[in-house]
C-alpha cells in the first residue's frame, strides 16, 4: 500500500461544487476548505484542560477553545434530627437525597465570553426535624442540577412507625440528566432498636 503524501500550504483553493480538500500547514495541523471558501482545522495540537469549581464563580473561555464538556452536581440533602425523646419513647430520622447530575457536550459558539457558575451547597442538619435541601448547581444556562431533599424525622413515639427515604435531586437540560441517590427509610419499633436510613 502506497503512503498518502501531503504537502505544506499557505491555503488552498476553494475546491469545486460538492469537493472538500484537506492539506497540511507550516504550522503542523491539518485544514479543510469547503466549496463555500471556509477553512476550519482539522487538528489541535492544544491539551485538553480541566476546571473544577468547588465555589460559586464566574468561568471565562479559553482562547482556542473548540468544545466542552459541562458536568455540574447538585448538593446533596442532609438527614433530618431525630426528635428528642421522653422516658420509654423513641426516634428515628431518614438521610438526605443525593444531588442531581446533568452533563452536557457544547460547541464553542454555544458558550459565552463568560458563564455564570453556581455550585449547590449540601443541606444544613438541624435538631430534632427534617434535614434541608441541597442547593441547585449551574453552568450558565446550558446545565442545571437540583439538590436532594431532606431526610425526615420520625416520633417521638412508644409504638413503631417508618419514616420514608428522601427524594434525590434531577439534572436538567443537560445531554444526560441523572437523578440523585433517594435515601433508605428509617425505622423505629417498640423493640428499641432505631435505625436510621442511609444517604
Amino acid at each position: 500500500m502506497s503512503d498518502l503524501i501531503l504537502v505544506e500550504q499557505a491555503a488552498s483553493a476553494t475546491p469545486s461544487a460538492n469537493q472538500v480538500v484537506i492539506y497540511p500547514k507550516a504550522d503542523g495541523l491539518l485544514y479543510s476548505k469547503d466549496d463555500a471558501g471556509v477553512e476550519s482545522t482539522l487538528s489541535s495540537t492544544s491539551t485538553p484542560t480541566l476546571q473544577v469549581f468547588t465555589a460559586s464563580g464566574t468561568w471565562t473561555k479559553p482562547a482556542g477553545l473548540t468544545s466542552a464538556r459541562i458536568t455540574v452536581v447538585g448538593g446533596g440533602g442532609a438527614g433530618g434530627g431525630p426528635p428528642t425523646t421522653g422516658a420509654g419513647q423513641l426516634s428515628t430520622a431518614a438521610g438526605g437525597g443525593g444531588g442531581g447530575a446533568s452533563i452536557r457536550h457544547v460547541a464553542t459558539a454555544s458558550l459565552g465570553a463568560t458563564e455564570t457558575v453556581t455550585v449547590g451547597a449540601g443541606g444544613t442538619g438541624v435538631s430534632g426535624g427534617t434535614g434541608n435541601s441541597g442547593g441547585t448547581s449551574s453552568f450558565g444556562a446550558l446545565a442545571s442540577a437540583t439538590g436532594g431533599a431532606g431526610g425526615l424525622g420520625a416520633g417521638p413515639g412508644a409504638a413503631g412507625a417508618v419514616t420514608a427515604g428522601a427524594a434525590g435531586g434531577i439534572g436538567s437540560s443537560g445531554s444526560v440528566n441523572i437523578r440523585g441517590g433517594g435515601s433508605g427509610a428509617a425505622v423505629w419499633d417498640v423493640t428499641a432498636f432505631n435505625y436510621a436510613g442511609a444517604g
